[in-house]
């Protein structure tokens, strides 16, 4: 071996794991095996409801009593006398200390748990009635009554946060305001009774229609359906004037229908009620299909599990259950919650979360994912995350959220169609009034306004956008992709540049030992020197020592961390001596002087005492189809591909030839990658977004500092499952490429079906203005674009 600098390797923080097992001593290094001792568990007493130290009863204050701000409702009244305390009492520090040492508070010294203080009026009762007092702003109490005869009081402040909420409102003119704003929508519902009110409505029309009446009969004939079809939108109208919303299509449409019938034409009034109708039932079944893809979302969530108790075995709900239980999952059943197993051999089937032809074989110690089926042979599993932690529910939970998300409004085109509703009301009211007065031409204005008045009435113009969105995160969660939300989709379709972590993603992450280079030790001592040491380590290259010396992860007593530096190594103190083990600059940082091998692989070195005790070389194997995958993204789009890495150069050079990178940043510390991928967002030069692809947990800093973090391998990661704004859920390199092909997708139907949907409403705005269309003409082109916009935007897959 020659002088060189050494190779280096990346390290990660590791948490402890109270799991001793038995060494033997090694030769020059005394290991006593010392189990600690467990520690007995400490349970703080519950805090009751007590007021802060220091304050004075109020028999004892000789002023009013001041209300608290705001009081929480209490689960039960109890009718015992309580007293409250104000700044000065001496009995609340003794009260305290009584229940930090474990005893209660006598009665007549703290109020009762849950019970309100005297003088606070409970949660929902008015102050009026609480008898209550509060300051009047000059530090004086008085009574808050219903004001009297005789009494003056102050006008209220004008609320300007209510004033900026009611204008954000009016941006969003014609569209729907949210669950609070619908309750009173009956027209929303789906329901047989709605769709045969419709229908029949419908067919009033036709048969009026086709009818060869004239005069008042045939207006009072149309008077049927006209009254059929306004009577749910008249009462949704009032609904909002009542919850003081902004006015929205209902009452946009009775205006435009009422208008059209004082003019003379009760068809095109009757048909404008009537295509508002269909505008309706469309969106209601669009909204419930979304609920229904949700719900088969939800089913992934096992709702029964097996546990062992005294009794045997007992079904449970995993709600019920805790880390620490025993479950007994036989085959063909779905494992409940996440652990691992205690007994038994068997292959899971993934395919729920990873996608189809996921299959993970697990034996004894190995860890099992909840939602998961198991295929063979029965299992039991000591949980290890509660119901709310468990993988599935976290994943489930994910995609509801990104499915039921909206892309935000800060594109111009997303700006344009949400005031075009509220631009063609505005120009329609215009047109009908102040053009007709000034032409004299009453009748035809009037007609054209109306017409612009029902455009601005007929849906939402970002519907067809929207279901495109939930369309595809729906559809690529079954794949085993799921994105955050749909602003993720956009900017993860408009990345140019990918930046990779080394290990785990474009290789295995299994490191195996192919050498071992010892100086003045024997190979089996140095190897299990730098076990020992890496003893407390998650990292992959600790987890391989530990393997090559039949060494489990666990916390030892006699073992002292005393540092562990991502990207360089750990210094540990055991057997008397520091012991350093990492990679060429935590010995250069110690003044260590050390050997480079001849061999190629990731050298790890180890110093004894600050004296060079050799080096482990090891190995890690591309992962299959890695080249093929970053292949694939140049074809979709990237620019540039980057691997960064705490590897030396030696090691680092070589894979990222092989895999064609375009550029290699080697022995990087955590702090030193996020600078480079600093650097690397400066000097773009564009407006396209940077995306980081880790299949790490140590990886957040970095996933959350770019501008799309993609989780690899994210099913065994749980940090990447809460972190990162894509994950791919497999092992498989080659979904990357297709979550980006995914996202430009849904990115690109998105935006055709707003563009189109744009495009159709400004033709038909100047056709209209004109005089070229008619407004039932005009009304039913809309529909029939809106159909194959939203056709488009769930089947564009």
């Amino acid at each position: 071996m020659g002088k060189h600098e050494a190779p280096s390797s990346g390290r990660s923080s590791a948490p402890r794991h109270a799991a001793p097992t038995e060494e033997k001593s090694l030769f020059g290094l005394p290991l006593p095996d010392i189990k600690l001792p467990k520690l007995p568990e400490i349970s703080l007493p519950k805090l009751k409801n007590i007021s802060l130290p220091g304050l004075k009863k109020p028999e004892e204050a000789g002023e009013p009593e001041q209300a608290p701000q705001k009081a929480e409702a209490p689960a039960a009244v109890d009718p015992s006398p309580t007293r409250i305390y104000k700044l000065g009492d001496e009995n609340v520090e003794q009260a305290i200390s009584e229940i930090l040492a474990g005893g209660e508070p006598a009665p007549d010294e703290t109020p009762a748990e849950g019970t309100p203080a005297e003088g606070t009026p409970a949660e929902g009762t008015p102050a009026e009635e609480s008898g209550s007092a509060v300051e009047n702003g000059t530090g004086e109490a008085e009574d808050q009554e219903l004001p009297d005869e005789g009494k003056s009081f102050a006008l209220p402040k004008p609320d300007w946060q209510a004033v900026g909420a009611f204008f954000e409102k009016l941006s969003r003119f014609g569209l729907p305001e949210g669950a609070s704003a619908q309750t009173h929508r009956r027209s929303y519902a789906f329901d047989r009774r709605q769709v045969v009110l419709t229908a029949g409505a419908a067919l009033l029309f036709f048969l009026f229609w086709l009818l060869p009446t004239r005069g008042p009969l045939r207006f009072v004939l149309y008077l049927i359906p006209f009254l059929v079809l306004a009577l749910y939108p008249a009462l949704d109208a009032v609904g909002e004037v009542i919850d003081r919303v902004i006015p929205g299509r209902n009452l946009v449409m009775l205006v435009a229908s009422l208008g059209l019938l004082c003019l003379g034409e009760p068809t095109a009034a009757v048909f404008v009620l009537l295509i508002h109708r269909v505008f309706l039932l469309l969106e209601a079944w669009l909204y419930e299909k979304r609920e229904s893809e949700l719900e088969k979302l939800d089913a992934l969530i096992p709702d029964k599990a097996v546990t062992e108790t005294e009794e045997g075995l007992v079904k449970k709900d995993p709600k019920e259950l805790a880390p620490g239980d025993i479950l007994f999952v036989p085959a063909d059943e779905l494992v409940a919650l996440d652990g691992v197993v205690i007994e038994g051999i068997s292959s899971l089937d993934a395919s729920a979360l990873c996608g189809e032809g996921e299959v993970l074989d697990v034996g004894v110690n190995g860890r099992v994912y909840a939602g998961c089926r198991n295929t063979t042979n029965p299992l039991r599993i000591r949980v290890t995350e509660s119901f709310d932690d468990s993988t599935v529910q976290r994943c489930v939970a994910r995609a509801s959220q990104a499915a039921a998300s909206e892309p935000s409004r800060g594109s111009l085109l997303q700006k344009i169609l949400s005031y075009v509703p509220l631009g063609l009301a505005v120009l329609g009211v215009l047109m009908g009034l102040i053009v007709s007065i000034a032409t004299g031409n009453w009748g035809e204005w009037l007609r054209r306004g109306l017409l612009l008045i029902a455009l601005a009435g007929c849906g939402d113009a970002l519907l067809s956008a929207r279901m495109a969105y939930f369309t595809g995160i729906t559809e690529a969660f079954r794949t085993g992709l799921s994105f955050l939300n749909a602003d993720t989709i956009d900017r993860f379709a408009g990345s140019d540049m990918m930046i990779f972590s080394k290990t785990g993603t474009v290789t295995e992450g299994k490191y195996s030992v192919v050498a071992v280079y010892p100086v003045n030790y024997e190979q089996k001592d140095l190897l299990t020197i730098a076990a020992l040491a890496e003893c407390q380590s998650t990292h992959p290259i600790a987890q391989a020592l530990r393997e090559a010396c039949g060494i489990e992860m666990h916390h030892r007593s006699d073992i002292t961390l005393l540092d562990e530096t991502p990207g360089r190594g750990i210094h540990a103190l055991f057997g008397g001596r520091n012991v350093y083990v990492g990679n060429s600059s935590l010995l250069l940082e110690h003044n260590i002087t050390f050997d480079v091998p001849s061999h190629k692989g990731t050298v790890i070195h180890v110093a004894v005492d600050n004296q060079y005790a050799g080096c482990i070389v090891l190995n890690d194997k591309i992962r299959d189809g890695a080249f093929d995958a970053i292949e694939e993204l140049r074809l979709r789009g990237i620019r540039a591909t980057v691997m960064l890495t705490g590897d030396v150069r030696s090691m680092a050079r070589p894979i990222a030839s092989s895999l064609n990178f375009d550029m290699v940043k080697c022995e990087l510390s955590n702090e030193s990658k996020l600078e480079a991928l600093n650097y690397l967002r400066e000097s773009k030069g564009t407006n396209a977004a940077i995306s980081y692809v880790s299949s790490k947990d140590e990886d957040l800093e970095l996933l959350q500092a770019a501008d799309v973090g993609v989780g690899f391998a994210a099913l065994s990661e749980r940090g990447l499952i809460g972190g990162a704004s894509v994950l791919v859920m497999s092992k498989k390199i080659f979904q990357i490429p297709q979550a980006l092909f995914r996202a430009k997708r849904i990115s690109l139907a998105a935006l055709l079906s707003a563009l189109i949907m744009l495009a159709a409403e400004l033709l038909l705005i100047v056709l209209g203005v004109c005089g070229v269309v008619h407004t039932w003409l005009a009304l039913l082109i809309l529909l029939l674009v809106r159909v194959g916009t939203l056709a488009y935007a769930i089947y564009f897959k």
